[in-house]
């Protein structure tokens, strides 16, 4: 995405409040084990559990996430999302998965999978750290050598019903089958019933 179509979705999303969906391949996945690699850039007005929406949406697709960076412009309650993703085929119709998407976002629809079932079987590294020097800020960090679809569907899931976390940031990466998963946001909970709440829904 060239600078001047991310601010123009930008601009629409802060103005008229529709989410704003471009899917471009970037990768024809012939020589890889992944398959094609697709780049979703994605605007949208900031609500809670919007992460949980479009992650959720990509994962009923069959989409999986290899690299996401997620922001939110405090200013303008825009969050500006990019989702590198693989397929197990090519995107024969991506107008229609481009369509679904920002229907998803805004209607908020979650899809209807449990998030535990994804992380339960998982040997994990899980820690919550709290950013004392970030106005309340908090990161999840998640860390596992099983690389599963729908990884982030299930913490930000989890994060949203649970804790009721306000996410303000996403890194995610996937190399070879190694995750680790970023992810920064703000509770009504105090640190502790927090803390607590990640080890029994998380790990």
């Amino acid at each position: 995405l060239t600078s001047k179509k991310i601010v123009d979705s930008i601009r629409k999303a802060h103005e008229t409040g529709d989410p704003t969906v471009k899917i471009s391949r970037i990768s024809s996945g012939e020589q890889a084990e992944q398959g094609p690699r697709y780049q979703l850039g994605i605007a949208s007005l900031d609500y809670s559990g919007l992460i949980a929406v479009i992650s959720g949406a990509c994962f009923k697709e069959g989409l999986d996430a290899r690299r996401v960076y997620a922001y939110t412009n405090p200013k303008f309650k825009v969050a500006l999302d990019f989702f590198e993703m693989t397929s197990e085929k090519i995107i024969e119709e991506p107008g229609a998965l481009r369509k679904g998407i920002e229907d998803a976002i805004r209607n908020k629809v979650f899809i209807d999978i449990e998030p535990r079932t994804i992380l339960s079987p998982l040997d994990k590294i899980v820690s919550l750290e709290d950013l004392t020097n970030s106005s309340g800020l908090l990161r999840l960090s998640f860390q596992t050598n099983r690389n599963e679809k729908g990884i982030l569907y299930a913490l930000a899931r989890i994060l949203y019903e649970k804790i009721k976390a306000d996410i303000y940031g996403v890194k995610a990466i996937v190399e070879d089958y190694s995750v680790t998963n970023s992810i920064f946001f703000k509770t009504p909970l105090v640190f502790n019933d927090a803390e607590r709440l990640v080890r029994e829904q998380i790990g």
